[in-house]
């Protein structure tokens, strides 16, 4: 049995900037609309505040998620400590839909009984909120590729998005006076928020479980490998995520009589890193003489 492995590192976008400012702004916002929230009598910016509140966490996550998976490996973690980043993405989906739980039962007490908020100091400050959610968004949009960056962008748009609600419902109560316009806004922002955090939650969820990832499809791996030339058959393929960037693969590999092995396994490991960015690539040949050839 003969082993061969090689390194190949690329240099990530560098995000630590981006974390850091986005966590800033938004402890910033929080403040602002929490005080304000609770000054002007705004369920609609108080749900707004504890919102930007989990994504304050939620960035922190992130962002100790992105520092861990670029580790090296020890003896102990050996393959490094990007599982982390999986991990956060998990608790970040579980911070917005608390949040938004919490929104909806707030909103349906405040729509017994409704209260016209101040709207000038709700929109003033919503508008502050549409402005420092929209350049944290800015700052992490190259990084969708990693569903724990992405993530945080998502956040933040929603946060932008949602600022600019506030904005306009605090406008049309100022114009017609009609209260109930507040918590109802609460609650159609809780449903959306809802609406677009169970996918990333579901994704975490699934990575943690080891579950294939949801942009490789395990059955045209399978395919791919037993349309090259030398293979007659795979078995235990399995497909992983290491962190929310890096996918591993393994599998058993049947060659036809004659087919030198080294040679094929390790083209058909160069092919799938190129095919399907796999960063951890293990084949194992089935025959007689079993070969192991393993890439990290």
């Amino acid at each position: 049995m003969s082993h061969s492995c090689s390194h190949h590192h690329h240099a990530p976008k560098n995000f630590h900037k981006a974390f850091g400012f986005g966590i800033a702004l938004n402890i910033l916002i929080v403040a602002l609309e929490g005080g304000a929230g609770i000054f002007a009598n705004s369920l609609s910016l108080l749900a707004d505040a504890v919102h930007n509140l989990g994504d304050v966490l939620g960035l922190i996550l992130a962002w100790a998620g992105y520092l861990l998976a670029q580790r090296k490996p020890s003896e102990r973690y050996t393959f490094g400590f990007g599982r982390f980043s999986i991990f956060a993405t998990v608790l970040n989906g579980l911070l917005l839909i608390g949040s938004s739980i919490w929104i909806i039962i707030e909103a349906v007490e405040r729509w017994q009984n409704p209260a016209l908020p101040a709207t000038g100091i709700v929109a003033i400050v919503a508008l502050a909120g549409i402005v420092i959610n929209s350049g944290t968004a800015w700052a992490l949009q190259k990084g969708q590729h990693d569903i724990n960056i992405k993530g945080a962008f998502l956040h933040m748009i929603g946060d932008a998005a949602l600022s600019g609600a506030v904005v306009v419902s605090a406008l049309i109560m100022r114009f017609t006076g009609i209260a109930w316009i507040d918590p109802l806004l609460s609650a159609v922002l809780a449903v959306f928020i809802l609406w677009s955090s169970w996918p990333l939650l579901v994704e975490g969820l699934r990575l943690a479980m080891d579950a294939v990832p949801g942009n490789i499809n395990h059955l045209k791996v399978k395919e791919f490998i037993l349309v090259q030339p030398a293979i007659s058959d795979v078995n235990d393929l399995r497909i992983w995520a290491i962190s929310t960037t890096s996918n591993a693969i393994s599998a058993h590999i049947t060659t036809k009589p004659g087919e030198q092995p080294e040679n094929i396994l390790r083209q058909l490991q160069h092919a799938l890193k190129h095919e399907f960015g796999f960063n951890a690539v293990t084949l194992q040949l089935e025959s007689d003489h079993s070969v192991c050839v393993s890439d990290h």
